[in-house]
């Protein structure tokens, strides 16, 4: 995307609705869910000029984008692969990549918390947007956003018989697996046998960078509360439609929550497949 010298940017995104409209909305919680993954926010998005705002350091954190605010000067500036944003608080201007461009709405602190405005950061950030008004919910995507699938607990009941075999064969051990079946990447992550108290598992997210899929899995540990000892075999299978968004040529896993997950695979190399 390019900016010229001084760009005045105009939406016309379902953020620009009527100032009664706002009003009553800006005093409802709502829901920001990026790349499908919920928003947790301790400050709550708010209208202003009947543009909506939501808190600049968690929002473009959860894309993977640093940011530092110097309070001294007033300046947020904004780092993501090779490209600087420089916002000062309270100055509609904002400098991009040596160009500067205009926000509209200025940078605000509120309750402590940088508020900059949604459909700015989606033009910036090449954003898809969409929102539901009636539920209060908006959802946001980003260009290197990977979809999954996760199996229903009711479909799980009646998994394909080579899925079932798989899944059962690996639930006693910790492990990621990967399968590519019909041109389906499916993604399997095991726990091993584990108490009931507290243990779970969950591929949480897939991004791309160029031909790498980045797979994003979350362990839970248990507690050091007392727990029922009962067996259990934690995992999580999901898949992914390469007829959509291609066939990436590495896998790298990013795990937290473990204590120990040296024995996991970090990066593996996917072969070639053609329908």
């Amino acid at each position: 995307m390019k900016w010229g010298k001084v760009q005045i940017v105009f939406f016309i995104f379902l953020f620009c609705i009527p100032a009664s409209l706002a009003l009553a909305n800006s005093e409802q919680d709502m829901k920001i869910f990026v790349n499908q993954k919920e928003l947790i926010l301790s400050v709550c998005p708010q209208f202003l000029n009947e543009q909506l705002t939501v808190p600049m350091r968690p929002f473009l954190e959860s894309l993977g984008a640093e940011v530092s605010w110097d309070r001294e000067t007033n300046l947020v500036t904004i780092r993501r692969a090779e490209k600087t944003d420089v916002f000062r608080v309270d100055d509609s201007l904002v400098e991009t990549n040596e160009e500067m461009a205009y926000v509209g709405v200025p940078v605000k602190v509120y309750q402590g918390t940088m508020m900059v405005p949604l459909n700015f950061l989606a033009e910036l950030l090449e954003l898809d947007v969409h929102w539901n008004r009636e539920q209060g919910v908006v959802e946001v995507e980003s260009p290197d956003f990977i979809p999954l699938e996760r199996f229903s607990d009711e479909e799980k009941e009646c998994l394909p018989a080579w899925i079932e075999q798989w899944v059962e064969s690996s639930r006693d051990y910790l492990d990621i697996q990967f399968q590519i079946k019909e041109y389906k990447l499916y993604l399997l992550s095991t726990f091993g046998e584990k108490t009931t108290g507290g243990y779970a598992v969950r591929i949480s997210r897939i991004t791309r960078q160029d031909e790498v899929f980045l797979v994003e899995v979350d362990y839970k540990e248990s507690s050091s509360l007392p727990t029922i000892q009962v067996i259990t075999r934690p995992y999580d299978l999901v898949y992914v439609d390469l007829d959509t968004v291609g066939k990436p040529s590495v896998l790298i896993f990013k795990v937290r929550g473990l204590k120990n997950g040296s024995t996991l695979p970090v990066r593996v190399e996917l072969p070639k497949v053609t329908h």
